[in-house]
This record gives structure tokens, sequence and C-alpha cells, in this order.
């Protein structure tokens, strides 16, 4: 349950980046997560943040080239909540 603890912190850590908010956009992208994970995001205080839950787990490729098809930048970063 590691990404539970550490995914408020990631939050508040990438909302708070010097960087213009109008093209900031959050995704974080459950894989089916049974820990609070998705309870924590929801429940975050930022417009840019947004919840994509899979179900299914069908894996962390998969998940993110889902997360690619809502996503609405032109440039794309992927990172887990530790890094």
């Amino acid at each position: 349950m590691k990404f539970q603890k550490s995914i408020r912190e990631k939050l508040e850590n990438t909302v708070s980046l010097e960087y213009p908010r109008d093209r900031l956009q959050i995704i974080v992208a459950s894989d089916g997560s049974t820990d609070r994970t998705d309870e924590i995001v929801k429940g975050f205080p930022s417009e840019k943040v947004s919840l994509l839950r899979v179900e299914g787990r069908v894996g962390k490729t998969e998940v993110q080239n889902q997360a690619v098809q809502v996503a609405k930048g032109e440039i794309i970063v992927f990172s887990d909540a530790t890094t």
C-alpha cells in the first residue's frame, strides 16, 4: 500500500510546480486499486487533478494508454507516486 501513502504528497508536490496552470492536467490512472488511492484522489482539492479508474487489472501499459486517450496536452509525462 506504498502508493496509497505517497499519492497525496505526490499530488501536493505536482500542483505546486511552477508551470502555467492552464497547461497542467494531472490524471491519476488507477488500475483497479483496492486501497484508498481512488478516495484520496477524488477528495484532492484541485480542479487540475482527475481520476481515471480502469477496471480489470489490465496492467500498467494499458492503463497508461487509456490515460493518453483522455489527456488534452501536447506533452505527456508519466510518473509514479514515489518518484
